[in-house]
This record gives structure tokens, C-alpha cells and sequence, in this order.
């Protein structure tokens, strides 16, 4: 009995029970910033050394007019009631909702703890363009992507709310940080500490040499690879930069 109420905890936790609600994944649109030139010389780098790096801002922003809260039934997320709120000033970042995008919908940098173990950020939507959420969900996220991003959106029939926003140009908001990073064997795409949703990986273990990759909008030449030897040689991939991430694209960030 304990063995299978250990499996239904797990399995509530996470959200593979998200069917009893409303339920959709979200993912947060960023653009990318001017930064500085990029250097177009060969360079060496080992597993773990960033060899791009710059930053993007969110698009689109909001602010609450008013305060609000709404409960969220289990088991949506957890055994327990989730509670998502929102007070009048605070600054909401803008998400897409990938089966309904033309639905508004914003969510607070901060997130809250569930009362076992997760943590959730407040998401509210305006379903019908009036300048007031009517909708609010609540986003589960892991504990190594709490910064400014997407994840999936849970709601619940009840969860109705009457907050007034107002649409901003910009705020107060951060920037999150590109990078790409040489990993073993190939290159990785970040956001923070996500993996871009266009991001792949691409490996460089074999040639022939030079050839050109690209990723997420960078273009880099792949002039040689090493492989890596315990107590001989480290692995490394000579390179260079041909592109960085071009300013005002897009970025978006799961």
C-alpha cells in the first residue's frame, strides 16, 4: 500500500494528472539585444566553456491594476489546493499558449512553493481581449529553470478571476542571458539555464573539416576536434565565430 501511494504522489507531482483540469504548454517570447562585436578569430574550447554569450529581453509585459487570487483544486497539480495570486503593480511577463495563441496571457517572475514539494508561478489570461484577466493557471516549474520562462500551464473550471492589466512597453524585468556552450562532443544552446526550444545539439565529432553549423541564428565554423584522452589529452574543438545571435530575433524560451 505505501509503495503505491509513493507511485500516485510521484505521479501527481508531476502534473501527469493535469488531465482533471486545463492543461497547456506556454513558452515565454524573448529578443535578442544588441551586445557587444563578435570576435571572428580561431579559438580552443573544452567541455564546459561558453563560447557565445549574449543577452535578450522579454516581449511583452504587463502590469496588474488590481489584486486577485484564485485556487486551483487537487489533483491538477498536487494532493493539495494551489493557490496563484497576483497584487496590483506588479510587473507579469508575457507567455504563448501553444494550442490557443491568440489567448493573452502573463506570468509573475516570482514563484511560490506547493506545500509537499514543486514550486509554481501565477499565470492569468484574458480570454477575451477586455483588458482584464478572466483566467487564472498556474505553471509548474523545476527547480533548475526558476527564471523568466515557460513550462506547462495548468487551470482548473473554476479558476475564474476579474483583475484589470494594463499592456506595457517595457519594465523592470530582466534580461536572461544566450549563451552557447561546448559540451562533450558537440555544442548546446541556453537560455539561462534552459535549453532554447530551437536549440540543438550538434555534434563535432567527426569531419570532414572546416564545416559551418548554425544555431539557434549563430554561425560557427568547426575547424577541428580532439577527442578526449583520461591523463593524456583534454577534448577540445578549435573554432571560430562567423555570427552571433542577430539582433531582434526572436528567442523563445520553454
Amino acid at each position: 500500500m505505501k509503495i503505491h501511494l509513493i507511485a500516485a504522489l510521484a505521479a501527481i507531482l508531476t502534473c501527469s494528472a493535469c488531465v482533471s483540469g486545463l492543461s497547456d504548454q506556454a513558452f515565454a517570447p524573448f529578443r535578442v539585444a544588441p551586445g557587444p562585436d563578435v570576435i571572428t578569430d580561431v579559438h580552443s574550447a573544452n567541455p564546459g566553456d561558453v563560447i557565445l554569450s549574449q543577452q535578450a529581453a522579454p516581449i511583452g509585459m504587463a502590469r496588474a491594476d488590481g489584486d486577485g487570487s484564485a485556487t486551483i483544486p487537487p489533483p491538477a497539480i498536487a494532493l493539495f489546493p494551489a493557490t496563484v495570486s497576483v497584487h496590483q503593480g506588479d510587473e507579469l511577463f508575457r507567455v504563448v499558449l501553444r494550442n490557443t495563441p491568440s489567448v493573452r496571457a502573463y506570468c509573475t517572475q516570482a514563484v511560490s512553493s506547493l506545500p509537499v514539494e514543486g514550486l509554481i508561478r501565477s499565470c492569468f489570461s484574458d480570454e477575451n481581449k477586455d483588458g482584464r484577466f478572466d483566467r487564472a493557471w498556474a505553471m509548474v516549474v523545476e527547480r533548475r529553470n526558476e527564471g523568466v520562462g515557460g513550462g506547462t500551464m495548468v487551470s482548473a473550471p473554476g479558476a475564474v478571476v476579474s483583475i484589470p492589466y494594463t499592456v506595457m512597453s517595457d519594465g523592470s524585468m530582466p534580461s536572461q542571458t544566450l549563451r552557447i556552450v561546448f559540451g562533450s562532443g558537440g555544442f548546446y544552446a541556453f537560455m539561462g539555464d534552459r535549453y532554447l526550444e530551437d536549440g540543438r545539439v550538434f555534434y563535432v565529432t567527426h569531419g570532414p573539416y572546416p564545416r559551418t553549423i548554425d544555431l539557434a541564428g549563430a554561425r560557427i565554423e568547426v575547424l577541428g576536434y580532439v577527442r578526449g584522452r583520461v591523463g593524456v589529452v583534454r577534448e577540445r574543438v578549435d573554432y571560430r565565430i562567423i555570427r552571433g545571435f542577430p539582433v531582434g530575433m526572436p528567442i523563445a524560451s520553454m
